[in-house]
């Protein structure tokens, strides 16, 4: 019985394995596509030593400019905006 369970868990323990695998080859794969399909719009800019991506659009005033050191700060900047806008305060 003993030797049922241990035979049981290796083969659980190789299909968590090849589905981790496959999972994160499959990723690999999807970005480099997408990557390739639809490569960034911006502009390279070498501003200090530092590079940034940088992308120009509309006209007008006032002038916004977002810089992101994080993906999940992208919410967080657009609120303050919004919120600031509904305040009245634009500088």
């Amino acid at each position: 019985m003993k030797r049922w369970w241990i035979q049981c868990a290796s083969v659980i323990t190789g299909l968590v394995i090849l589905a981790t695998a496959s999972g994160n080859g499959y990723e690999a794969n999807e970005r480099h596509q997408t990557k390739a399909a639809f490569p960034a719009p911006e502009e390279m800019v070498d501003i200090v030593g530092r590079g940034i991506q940088l992308d120009c659009g509309g006209a007008g005033s006032p002038t916004v400019v977002f810089e992101f050191e994080q993906p999940d700060t992208v919410i967080h900047a657009v609120l303050f905006v919004v919120d600031e806008i509904l305040a009245g305060n634009q500088h």
